[in-house]
């Protein structure tokens, strides 16, 4: 996702400026649908907060796209527009996701390298407290399980996406599944 700022004619950056940007919506029909996306987060528990909301938006959209097609009206500017707002969200959650935990990864190897300073300035040579910096510090074990989450969560938006893909096709290619769409019914 990329957002455009447009710097005031003062040339100032002040945090009003980024305060301007427009909220990306992703249910159209009801303006207080708007989803705000975060650039940090400081727990986990929030991030995960997050995801569960842009995944509750997704399948309120797709409510949206049932109740649309069951109608027998099927609005294809709607569903193309909601499709490409989701795909946005989605896109900005997940380089958002990415980034909170190469943060992370990065921290990691700060505090190894902060151990190896300070074992280093005391003139210790000592091999066992280096060992133990390095153990108490592994990087590789933390890792690991940080992109286990890391994937765990992009998965969760990835399949609300897929499946909001998916359930728009079908919408396009039923009248709301109460009969076969006319290409179908040729075969």
């Amino acid at each position: 996702m990329v957002r455009t700022l447009q710097p005031p004619v003062e040339g100032v950056m002040a945090s009003e400026v980024f305060e301007r940007i427009q909220p990306l919506t992703l249910n159209f029909r009801d303006p207080k649908g708007m989803l705000t996306i975060p650039t940090n987060y400081a727990s986990q528990d929030a991030m995960d907060q997050d995801i569960t909301h842009v995944v509750d938006g997704i399948k309120s959209v797709r409510e949206d796209f049932t109740t649309m097609a069951a109608k027998g009206f099927v609005d294809g500017d709607y569903v193309a527009t909601a499709l490409s707002a989701a795909e946005l969200v989605v896109d900005g959650m997940v380089h958002h996701v990415q980034r909170h935990y190469d943060q992370r990864q990065e921290g990691l190897r700060t505090c190894r390298e902060r151990e190896y300073a300070k074992i280093g300035k005391t003139g210790y040579r000592n091999l066992f407290k280096r060992a133990f910096a390095t153990v108490s510090n592994a990087i590789d074990i933390k890792a690991a399980v940080m992109k286990k989450e890391k994937n765990k969560r992009m998965d969760i938006l990835h399949d609300a996406l897929e499946k909001l893909r998916m359930h728009s096709h079908l919408v396009h290619l039923t009248d709301g599944g109460r009969e076969p769409h006319w290409n179908w019914s040729l075969a």
